[in-house]
Formats: C-alpha cells, structure tokens, sequence
C-alpha cells in the first residue's frame, strides 16, 4: 500500500561448537538473557494498511571481542548503525520511518537513525526514562539564556494538563506532549498510553515516542 514503514529487530539463534564464524554470546529474548549461539538483524518492508511485515534481508551480526582494546572493538550498536547507513539509499525509497524496540533508545543510535541516514525514528522508551518537561511560559527578562524546561516529569504522576489526552476507548487511553528527553539530548513526541482490561482497568502503562515531534500520537501507538 502507500503506508509503509522499515522494521528492524535482532535474533537470536542457537548455535552450538565453537568454530562457526561470529558464534557467541548474543541476546535471547525469549530466554531473557544472554545465550551462546548466532545473531542476524532482520530488515523488514511493514505494510500498515496490510498489517504484515515482510521479509527484505538479514545480516549476520558479528561477536563483540571482548578481549580487544575498546578503541578496535566494534560494538552491536555500531554495526546496527553501519548496515543502516550502507542500506539507506534503499531503505528511503520505501519509507523514511524506521521502527525499533527500546533496546534502540541509544543517544548514538537515534542521532545516526535521523542525522547520517535522515529518518524519522518511533520506539518505545524504558518507563524510567528521563524526560523534562518544556517550558511555555512567558520568559523573564534580563540576562541569562532563556528557560528551556519546567521540571522533570514523574511517570507515576504526570501533569495531566501538560501531556495532553488524545482518546481513550476499550483497550487504551492516549496522553501525549512535546517533550525534551536527556538520555537521547533532544527534544520527542511522548505517546504515554494506558493499556487497559475487559473490565476497563488499567494493568500496563507503555512509553512511546517519535523523533519527529509533530508526528500523530495515535499513529506512534500505530506503528
């Protein structure tokens, strides 16, 4: 359809032995912790309007030596970066939309996803992120740079009249606010959503955000 999005996640694969080239210790979801086996990143074609992903190529991921000086080791995060940027000629003629789970919510990752590869990136956030608020008020004069920012914002107890309801139906209530975020030095759209049960309680709260601040919050929740 018209409405497409790039996905990207890892996997873990098992793997025993130990001579197969860029076996090691990799993330396992499922298992919750770090398994001896393979890694592959997966790029995916998401199509909204179909909701189905679609395969489009997976690179292995390369075991980060440990026992190297920091200044030769390539870390995952870098090689994540490097087979994005390599890829995004391609990657732009489908979407400029890049999806990720929060493992990405990386300060060097969201600025190579938006500066060298010119994205927009939508994620989810750890829910003790740390994230201020902005200031709209009237500035005082004088000297001194003007104020950027009105407190830091408690997730347990947020200021309903600054992150601001969007909707609300049978499954989640929608709350959303520009907002600036100091693990990643800039300024987000904060999607804060309420997940609810049959009975209309609410069991999970879930942080989304996108690096284009004007973006649709019901449209992060979305995608």
């Amino acid at each position: 359809s018209d409405e497409k999005l790039i996905g990207f996640d890892p996997s873990y694969i098992s793997k025993s032995g130990k001579a197969t080239p860029g076996v090691g210790y990799f993330y396992s979801g499922v298992a919750g912790g770090y398994k001896h086996g393979l890694e592959i990143g997966c790029f995916s074609l998401i199509d909204v309007k179909q909701n189905t992903a679609y395969h489009l190529e997976s690179i292995q991921s390369p075991y980060t030596d440990k026992k190297k000086n920091e200044d030769e080791r390539l870390t995952l995060i870098d090689h994540y970066i490097k087979i994005l940027v390599e890829r995004k000629d391609k990657f732009l003629g489908i979407s400029n939309i890049l999806v990720v789970d929060a493992y990405f919510s990386k300060e060097k990752y969201v600025n190579a996803v938006c500066e060298q590869v010119g994205m927009e990136m939508i994620c989810r956030l750890r829910t003790d992120a740390n994230l201020k608020y902005l200031f709209n008020g009237i500035q005082k004069g004088g000297k001194g740079r003007p104020k950027k920012y009105e407190g830091k914002i408690d997730l347990n107890n947020i200021d309903r009249r600054k992150i601001i309801f969007v909707m609300e139906d049978e499954e989640m209530a929608i709350r959303s606010a520009r907002v600036y975020s100091v693990g990643l030095k800039r300024e987000i759209r904060l999607v804060y959503v309420d997940f609810k049960n049959k009975k209309g309680q609410v069991v999970t709260t879930k942080l989304f955000y996108s690096t284009n601040v004007n973006r649709d919050p019901q449209q992060v929740v979305k995608y």
